[in-house]
């Protein structure tokens, strides 16, 4: 406490001034009421035409766009609509690579099918000429018999 005579601080319960003997005045303390206002939160702006057209030109490129999402994503100061975008991005990224993945499985699938069903019909092929070669050969072997046979009889 102060004496507001002289300015000497004097020991708290003390209600005379030990150095010039003035009165000291009691000071009462108003608690005063808490005023209750939420922080400012630069997370829950919502963003701006221009900030979204800056995150679709970033997201747009290749590599830069990983290394943009990352850093938003770990960022805690980084806008909510920011990161939800990007959440949603990394979905619609992982569904399609997921789509194309089912897509060359198919196509995979399609040309090893019709690589066997080649393979089946060039050995039938193969098969079906050799059974003509042999059928040729003994229909020879029968007409010349059937000549034998006729000059005989």
């Amino acid at each position: 406490m102060t004496c507001q005579h002289c300015g000497t601080q004097c020991p708290e319960g003390t209600s005379v001034c030990p150095h010039c003997g003035a009165a000291l005045a009691q000071q009462t303390y108003q608690q005063q009421k808490p005023v209750y206002q939420q922080p400012y939160d630069a997370t829950k702006e919502v963003m701006s035409v221009g900030s979204y057209i800056g995150v679709f030109i970033l997201s747009a490129i290749p590599i830069v766009n990983i290394i943009c999402w990352i850093v938003w994503l770990v960022s805690p100061n980084t806008n909510r609509n920011k990161k939800n975008y990007i959440i949603a991005n990394i979905v619609l990224f992982i569904i399609a690579i997921v789509a194309a993945i089912i897509l060359a499985l198919i196509g995979v699938a399609g040309a090893i099918l019709g690589f066997v069903q080649f393979l089946i019909t060039r050995k039938d092929k193969k098969l079906e000429d050799r059974l003509d070669t042999r059928f040729n050969k003994l229909d020879t072997k029968i007409d010349g018999m059937q000549k034998e046979f006729d000059e005989r009889f």
